[in-house]
């Protein structure tokens, strides 16, 4: 190489790159396959999955897929969908809609209605945030103490927004993987592409 023209030398190296990138994604999506087919075909049918939810009208049957699918893709256990809601009283907030791997929960948490106006303010705040997350869920560090007590037993470390016509209508919490690990980057852009449709779905099926 020391003989060559700089103008070769720094050709080759473009060149090696552009073919290198396809070629590592292309061997990338072999191992994928090969070692994670399972959790690989999930992720592939996610996207057709949220484009049928519109369709579901019973609400019951349309979070217990949602929490099926999400629980087979992720790789999670424990998971909650709390939807916009209010009680006779006027009380106005978010209700546990569905619960998954929370067989510990009891009547006062699974019948409150959740004020969750501080996530909502978090999010508008944090320059286009797309989750709100804790470290540790059962002190709700950061959260004002009233909302860390109400959310603790849910034990729950992200929750990702549910947003329809601009306006958050559900929240989907979602806690660590099977193996005790946090979810990736990838792992919470799925879920957030989900969200939308599933917001979606939520006021279609209210409207019904």
């Amino acid at each position: 190489w020391a003989g060559r023209d700089p103008a070769i030398w720094v050709i080759s190296l473009v060149a090696g790159a552009l073919l290198f990138h396809p070629l590592r994604k292309r061997m990338q999506t072999v191992l994928d396959r090969r070692f994670y087919r399972e959790r690989y075909d999930y992720r592939q049918t996610l996207g057709e999955f949220a484009s049928t939810l519109s369709t579901e009208t019973d609400t019951d049957r349309m979070l217990s897929s949602v929490s099926r699918r999400l629980s087979q893709t992720l790789g999670i256990e424990r998971m909650a969908v709390l939807v916009a809601s209010r009680r006779e009283n006027g009380e106005a907030g978010f209700a546990l809609a569905h619960a998954a791997g929370m067989a510990e929960l009891r009547g006062p948490v699974r019948d409150r209605v959740f004020d969750l106006r501080f996530f909502e303010a978090s999010l508008l705040s944090g320059g286009g945030k797309a989750y709100i997350f804790f470290e540790n869920p059962r002190d709700g560090s950061g959260c004002p103490a009233a909302l860390a007590d109400a959310i603790a037993p849910l034990g729950l470390h992200y929750y990702v927004p549910c947003r329809a016509r601009g306006r958050v209508v559900a929240y989907l919490g979602l806690g660590l993987t099977k193996n005790g690990e946090y979810l990736s980057s990838e792992d919470l852009s799925l879920a957030g592409a989900l969200s939308g449709s599933l917001a979606m779905a939520l006021e279609n099926a209210r409207l019904c």
